[in-house]
């Protein structure tokens, strides 16, 4: 009994951890017309829990929270044959130039990646700086579908995951 009180009280200040030093430097949502907070609302169709397949036969899954008027969070996890093989947290937030995606992958320092087109049901951000993925894309074809797309510097060189709608787990 100890050592699960013991475990769980590690397992929560390991999350508060990491999440202080995700929204780390998250500053209040800047006044920079027009960008707030339409362009956040506009993500919400991405807001849910999401399941498809994936490379080698893992599922993906994705849970992305509504978006406040400067912040919306993501989580992203592989799972092969019960086991989690991959995962990344993302953290959505306003900038200068609208919703900035700032995906931690693996726990690795964050990218940036800058909106280029943000519109009902869909949303592309890039970072011109690195090869791939070079673009973030996700589009909603229906209420129950999400696409998510990652691009290099051509269509071509692309990986593109299909999603269903599906209850949150605890729900």
């Amino acid at each position: 009994m100890r050592t699960r009180i013991v475990l769980s009280s590690v397992c929560v200040i390991v999350i508060a951890a990491s999440t202080a030093k995700l929204l780390s430097g998250v500053a209040p949502a800047p006044s920079v017309a027009g960008h707030e907070p339409a362009a956040m609302s506009a993500l919400r169709f991405m807001s849910g829990c999401w399941q498809g397949p994936s490379r080698g036969g893992a599922m993906i899954e994705e849970y992305y929270t509504s978006p406040s008027s400067n912040i919306m969070l993501g989580t992203t996890r592989y799972i092969k044959d019960g086991r989690t093989t991959d995962y990344e947290l993302t953290l959505i937030d306003v900038g200068q130039k609208g919703p900035v995606m700032r995906p931690h992958p693996k726990g690795k320092e964050p990218g940036e990646f800058i909106p280029v087109d943000i519109g009902h049901g869909s949303a592309t951000w890039e970072d011109p700086a690195i090869e791939f993925p070079r673009r973030i894309i996700y589009r909603h074809l229906a209420p129950d579908s999400l696409i998510a797309r990652i691009e290099g510097k051509s269509a071509d060189h692309a990986i593109e995951w299909r999603m269903g709608r599906v209850t949150c787990a605890g729900s």
